[in-house]
């Protein structure tokens, strides 16, 4: 097994209700927080304060991944993921049939990172190595409550070792 390590940057994702915020943003309104990523850059921020009503928000990444040549996979990401309550879910999910279905890999329940400490997620892709379509979103549910920040998206992995047919 090859241990070199590919990395794979999110890629212009599409983001119904989310917006790129600079570093030290202040999400005003009643939340009112000044966010802080980090490494200090812009990162995506959705906001149901904001908007004072329900909210429901996708962060899609524009590029598939190809796992087809991995041995092991993981996603990772930085985050700040203010709950309140019953009320609003965070997601992370995967899609192999171009967003036809989802799958969970990661709900969200409870506050996880600080306004000026986002916390870091590591989540296995395993279940998914041998796929060449794999489809990333964080999808945010919520009534009018708080809001999540994500910043430095990265799928890594092992591949495995290109194998020649007649060379041993």
């Amino acid at each position: 097994m090859d241990e070199h390590e590919q990395q794979h940057r999110w890629n212009q994702p599409s983001a119904s209700g989310w917006t790129l915020r600079p570093n030290n943003y202040n999400t005003g309104g009643t939340w009112s927080v000044a966010l802080s990523s980090n490494d200090a850059s812009q990162f995506y921020l959705t906001n149901s304060m904001l908007r004072k009503r329900g909210l429901r928000s996708d962060l899609l990444g524009q590029s598939f991944q190809d796992l087809t040549s991995y041995s092991d996979a993981s996603l990772s990401f930085w985050h700040y993921y203010r709950d309140l309550g019953t009320t609003d879910t965070a997601r992370v999910q995967v899609s192999t049939n171009g967003g036809a279905s989802w799958t969970d890999v990661q709900v969200y329940s409870a506050t996880a990172g600080l306004p000026t400490t986002f916390t870091n997620a590591n989540i296995s892709l395993n279940s998914f190595i041998g796929q060449a379509n794999v489809q990333l979103r964080y999808r945010y549910r919520s009534g009018w409550d708080y809001g999540w920040a994500i910043d430095n998206v990265s799928v890594t992995g092992t591949t495995d070792p290109i194998r020649i047919a007649g060379v041993p």
